[in-house]
């Protein structure tokens, strides 16, 4: 901001003189040039006074004042991101700016978290705002957008076994109708009719036509280790000797799972955005299998006396494990880059006879059929790192504690029960509207509320994030309208 000239004259001023002898004159006014430093300006004003006898004296003013129009610059707002669905929202970063004329204050003015229609591709709606103030009053501001995508309700894939038994019987996640070869043509047609494997000069292609899926049928699974595929480019059905065992099957078994992963991504579509981490992920069988939307609910049984211990667990989750330096070494932390990691193995795009990019290719191997393996025949994703049945009964005497908890009409379900750092509530409610969400210690101090829009006799999931102070035993409600739901989520301790 810059002050008017009207005002700087102000602060100049006017000025007076008195004089023993008699009444002065005091000459006009004589002010200097404005000068100028950086965003620094001075000017001068300049009086002399004049007696009766001739005598003077002078006097002056200076006033300073900034001149400053330019609005500061935000310098690291972080960018817009899309997130996949199970991936962890970042927590807001610190923002700075600059400014020619000093150094300006920044304050996050916006921090919204909203509910979204998976009609657009995503259930959440991040929106953060930043402004910078400089000295002067001018402002800037940014804005970062984080999109959640909508989690598939359930994946499938098979295994290398599966595609290599041509009596199968397979799920797209709404159709079981599929035969192997069904599938795998399926799968390849999605590839656009074509899928290779590996890296150019050390590839295989497999084409959707007739002779090539019943090549894949023929030679699945691999076995017998894990190595790069010999030089060449090869099609399905014209891989060298050295490439089969005398059973005619592919001597490889990283470039049979990494076959295995293509065809399976192929098959489902949202499989490839599947977010990755270091450690174990855990899936769970669906109610009814293909086509179904509700897990299997996990139920830990106790005995009802002393020493209350855990007998038997109902409904286990499976469970697959991602090393932390596989994942390192992701291109992309998701499957989309799993599957490219394995095509860089099998192609020897580093050069080096037996790993890639530092990894052994039997733990890329590992890594991949986690992935096959994990979601084999469909199954729902539960979570990263879930806690085990505990021990022993958390509530003695009941004899078991379900994952569960149902009011009249409104059907709320916590998965993982019990949780380790995060779970997530899925809402089914008799009726439209918007879901009003609390979660409680157990003695009843409220840590979080949040809302969510629901759709009559839908799930909606909700994911919630335990501060680590409160990582105890979780109380939630739920209220939609009239109807009411209250559960208990239970920790690992």
């Amino acid at each position: 901001m810059v002050p008017t000239t009207g005002a700087i004259n102000g602060a100049l001023g006017t000025a007076t003189a008195t004089d023993a002898c008699s009444n002065p004159t005091v000459s006009a006014p004589s002010d200097s040039p404005v000068s100028s430093e950086g965003c620094s300006r001075s000017q001068t004003r300049k009086w002399t006074a004049r007696d009766a006898c001739g005598n003077t004296s002078t006097a002056s003013r200076t006033v300073n004042w900034t001149s400053d129009n330019t609005a500061p610059v935000i310098t690291n707002a972080p960018a817009s991101v899309d997130l996949d669905c199970n991936a962890t929202i970042p927590a807001p970063p610190t923002v700075s700016a600059t400014d020619a004329c000093g150094t300006p204050t920044v304050t996050m003015t916006g921090n919204t978290d909203n509910p979204a229609n998976c009609s657009t591709g995503f259930n959440r709606v991040v929106v953060r705002t930043w402004k910078a103030t400089d000295a002067c009053g001018n402002t800037s501001t940014a804005s970062q957008t984080i999109r959640v995508k909508c989690c598939p309700v359930a994946l499938c894939t098979y295994t290398q076994g599966a595609y290599g038994s041509d009596g199968g019987k397979m799920c797209n996640g709404t159709n079981d109708g599929f035969s192997t070869a069904g599938y795998i043509a399926m799968s390849l047609a999605n590839w656009g009719g074509s899928l290779t494997v590996g890296k150019p000069g050390r590839s295989v292609v497999m084409n959707n036509n007739a002779g090539d899926v019943a090549c894949i049928i023929d030679e699945l699974p691999g076995n017998q280790g894990s190595t790069e595929i010999a030089p060449g480019n090869f099609g399905i059905c014209n891989l060298p000797a050295s490439m089969l065992t005398n059973q005619h099957r592919i001597k490889n078994v990283l470039a049979g799972q990494t076959i295995t992963l293509g065809l399976n991504m192929g098959g489902n579509s949202g499989l490839a955005g599947f977010a990755l981490q270091a450690g174990t992920f855990y899936t769970a069988g669906l109610v009814g299998g293909c086509g179904s939307t509700t897990p299997k609910t996990r139920v830990c049984h106790y005995n009802t006396v002393a020493p209350f211990n855990l007998v038997s667990v109902e409904n286990e989750y499976g469970s697959r494990t991602i090393s932390q330096a596989v994942y390192n070494a992701l291109p992309t932390k998701n499957v989309a880059g799993l599957f490219e990691l394995a095509n860089r193995a099998l192609g020897n795009t580093d050069g080096v006879i037996g790993s890639e990019a530092g990894i052994s290719l039997d733990d890329i191997q590992s890594a991949v059929a986690a992935i096959n393996e994990g979601f084999d025949e469909c199954k729902a994703f539960i979570g990263w790192n879930v806690a085990p049945c505990a021990p022993t009964d958390p509530t003695p005497g009941d004899g078991k504690i379900a994952a569960t908890t149902v009011a009249p009409s409104l059907e709320v379900t916590a998965y993982p029960n019990p949780y380790q750092e995060n779970f997530s509530l899925k809402v089914n409610s008799p009726v439209t509207g918007q879901a009003s969400i609390s979660f409680y210690t157990i003695d009843g101090v409220k840590i979080s509320e949040m809302k969510r829009d629901v759709v009559a006799k839908r799930d909606v999931w909700v994911p919630f994030n335990v501060p680590a102070i409160y990582r105890t035993r979780i109380v939630y409600t739920v209220n939609v309208g009239s109807h009411n739901a209250k559960g208990v989520v239970l920790s690992p301790n």
